[in-house]
């Protein structure tokens, strides 16, 4: 979106004017999308979704600890990217959900 909006495109940026911040606990997923964005193919339409295999296959080959919660919100992350009309149909209130808890990022590396 970032990019978008540096080539001109002013949707883009109407949309990043008006995005919230990520909160400072969720920060890390960023960078995990960040990592496996574009990772599970191109298929005729462009970048194929992400998937449940490959997320699996990321975590393995990094060693990162990655729970159920954290790669839906990947998985809905990617389709967001894919296609931005989907956060319009999210701006709906949420339903009510247990916090998130807090959690490092674990490596192979300790």
């Amino acid at each position: 979106m970032e990019e978008s909006a540096r080539r001109g495109n002013a949707e883009a940026a109407r949309t990043l004017a008006h995005a919230p911040e990520c909160p400072e606990p969720l920060a890390y997923l960023l960078g995990w999308f960040e990592d496996v964005f574009g990772r599970s193919g191109v298929g005729m339409s462009g970048l194929a979704p992400l998937t449940w295999s490959t997320l699996a296959d990321w975590s393995a080959m990094t060693g990162t600890v990655i729970d159920a919660r954290e790669a839906r919100a990947l998985l809905h992350l990617d389709a967001v990217q894919r296609n931005p009309e989907i956060a319009a149909i999210e701006d709906r209130e949420p339903a009510p959900m247990a916090p998130w808890p807090t959690k490092k990022r674990e490596s192979a590396d300790g």
